[in-house]
């Protein structure tokens, strides 16, 4: 897990260039403070430089210094900050270089299933000289060009100078994990893991984005597609690659990124029981928690008390470090508020007899430490529940953990939210199945303590809403009437959820709330492998008898059967109105500044937090 730039100009890099360069890589110190790596090339020749800095290792021999290096000798510099997770000797520094053929590599991220993958290439014929998986990634390129993206489970951004073809290779993680943001001209690329990076750069147009601010204070939509807050910076797009010339002037753009991976639901699983599918469920995401734990460092989980952090540590501790006494657990509280989920979170700590430590972020708001979050995220935040995920990292961080396993992504693909549940209604009625229909809604209207004629009407306006789409022609729909319109059964509705309403948001605030202290987020339930297979299964298993996740209450028997039953979805809750009572006059000022930049927001806490980006990003 690191930070990595590439900055091309076909011009040649001076040395205000590679200067400006070392400030953007100091800009992410945080993502990589195990040690700094730049390699300077000339793309025209392979030949290439590596630049000595303050902070380079002692062990990487660096024959060139700022003050040494002659004015555009070089083209093309690699930049990485490095956070040593696997093989934390200097072996597994980067830039990388493959001498067998001229390539550089600079990888963020984490592939874990490097051994098995290794193990492939040297059967092939591959030698390799550390035990990093940047260096499988390497030879895997070599070796199968584009195609090894297919074979890697992870989460990565990649950059590959590829000397033969005199071409960079950038590739980005199948649900966008690790993300990627470039600035394109053809005076110049710069690819980097932060856009703070990217404003570093002289010439570089931060003209905002009107249009993307307005649907974050309108909607509260943030990271729903390649799109960024500034208008000529870019998000790499998720399971995305692309070549990139450096012999012609090319740019590099949304329409020059080609897709590797895509969901494609079917009925390949409909016909087993339902046992055949609870345990190939439980097989892969135990096998997912297992690729997962490898590393150097120690590893920790975050426990919420809810249904998939619970399913993910007692998984881990139950099945996979059953002898693990060091077992370290992480959790945010709100002691006195409704939205504490401290009891749930003791009655799962106590079944798995393990300790945890919590953190009640309230305790430690302050509207300095939010603008420092802000500025971490390069964007403004949606709700205060990415302030308490902030301050759990600082908790991991202080409790000497580098890695952190989590729940997230269990909603997205197993129907864990209340929308899903009546667009599950919905789907059920425009198939004539009325009396699952009544089943399910009677079935939840218990659960819920609710008149079944509230999911009755909800269903109702819903099929109206739907009916009111069809009959309009659509250009004259907007994005989200769009996807609406073209949602037929609950899984499209999945897959949008998943690929870009919540999950995009959530990785890059989770990436940056991690890296801030870096911290490495690792996510079993965004294996590839598990959600190819929950989109071959039938909804009645995901929703059933009123139960959402059925499958995953199911098939982990580890669960306590106090959270394997919990009626509640909360989600990851937070008491934001009490956060706005305590600085009311701060958030008014910052609101102000977002008023006179012309935005105006009925979420009060989205209008504040706007307001702390634009002042920091004020010319």
């Amino acid at each position: 897990m690191c930070g990595i730039l590439t900055y091309f100009k076909p011009s040649g890099l001076t040395k205000e260039d590679i200067n400006t360069s070392l400030v953007s890589l100091k800009s992410i110190k945080h993502r990589g403070p195990d040690g700094e790596g730049v390699v300077l090339i000339n793309s025209k020749t392979g030949t290439f430089q590596i630049l000595k800095t303050d902070e380079t290792p002692a062990e990487i021999n660096s024959n060139t210094t700022l003050d040494s290096y002659v004015d555009k000798s070089a083209d093309l510099l690699f930049g990485h900050r490095r956070l040593s997770i696997i093989d934390l000797s200097a072996n597994g520094h980067q830039p990388m270089f493959d001498s067998e053929s001229g390539n550089w590599i600079i990888f963020n991220g984490e592939v874990y299933n490097y051994v098995e993958i290794k193990q492939e290439l040297e059967g092939l014929g591959y030698s390799f000289r550390t035990k990093t998986d940047t260096e499988v990634v390497l030879k895997a390129y070599h070796k199968w060009g584009k195609d090894c993206l297919s074979r890697f489970n992870g989460m990565f951004s990649i950059v590959i100078y590829d000397k033969n073809t005199r071409q960079l290779f950038i590739a980005n993680d199948r649900f966008s994990v690790k993300p990627l943001y470039y600035y394109s001209t053809t005076q110049e690329h710069i690819i980097s893991s932060e856009i703070k990076q990217i404003v570093h750069y002289q010439n570089v147009d931060l003209t905002l984005s009107g249009s993307v601010i307005n649907k974050f204070t309108d909607l509260g939509i943030l990271d729903y597609d390649y799109k960024t807050f500034y208008t000529n910076i870019f998000r790499f797009k998720w399971a995305h690659y692309t070549f990139v010339s450096l012999t012609e002037q090319q740019v590099i753009s949304a329409e020059t990124q080609k897709c590797y991976y895509t969901i494609q639901p079917n009925h390949s699983n409909y016909g087993k029981s339902d046992a055949e599918i609870f345990e190939q469920f439980k097989w892969l995401l135990t096998d997912a928690i297992r690729l997962r734990l490898r590393s150097d460092v120690p590893v920790g989980f975050a426990l919420s008390g809810g249904l998939d952090s619970t399913a993910v540590t007692a998984i881990a501790k139950k099945t996979l470090l059953p002898n693990n006494e060091k077992f370290h657990a992480f959790s945010v509280v709100f002691p006195g508020s409704s939205e504490d989920e401290s009891s749930f979170i003791k009655i799962a700590a106590d079944d798995l007899k393990i300790k945890y430590h919590s953190v009640n972020p309230l305790e430690f708001f302050t509207i300095d430490d939010f603008i420092l979050q802000t500025h971490f995220q390069d964007s403004p935040i949606q709700t205060f529940s990415f302030y308490a995920q902030y301050r759990l990292y600082k908790l991991v961080h202080e409790q000497g953990i580098k890695v952190l396993i989590n729940g997230q992504g269990a909603d997205e693909y197993l129907g864990g939210y209340h929308h899903h549940f009546y667009a599950y209604l919905k789907f059920l009625v425009k198939k004539g199945k009325v009396g699952s229909y009544l089943n399910e809604a009677n079935s939840y209207s218990v659960m819920k303590e609710k008149p079944a004629s509230f999911y009755h009407k909800l269903v109702y306006n819903s099929i109206k809403y739907d009916i009111k789409l069809a009959s309009k022609s659509n250009n004259k729909l907007n994005r989200v009437e769009l996807a609406e319109k073209a949602d037929k059964t609950l899984n499209h509705k999945l897959i949008r959820d998943l690929t870009e309403h919540t999950i995009p948001v959530y990785v890059k605030c989770d990436d940056r709330d991690a890296m801030a202290f870096s911290v490495e987020s690792r996510h079993p339930f965004l294996d590839y492998r598990l959600v190819d297979y929950c989109f071959t299964i039938p909804d009645s298993i995901k929703i059933r008898d009123g139960w959402q996740k059925c499958i995953l209450r199911e098939s982990v028997k580890e669960l306590p059967l106090e959270i394997k039953y919990r009626k509640d979805k909360k989600g990851f809750p937070t008491p934001q109105s009490k956060l706005m009572q305590m600085f009311p006059d701060e958030i008014a000022d910052f609101s102000k500044i977002s008023n006179q930049h012309g935005y105006f927001s009925s979420d009060k806490f989205r209008e504040f937090s706007l307001g702390v980006w634009l002042n920091m990003n004020k010319k």
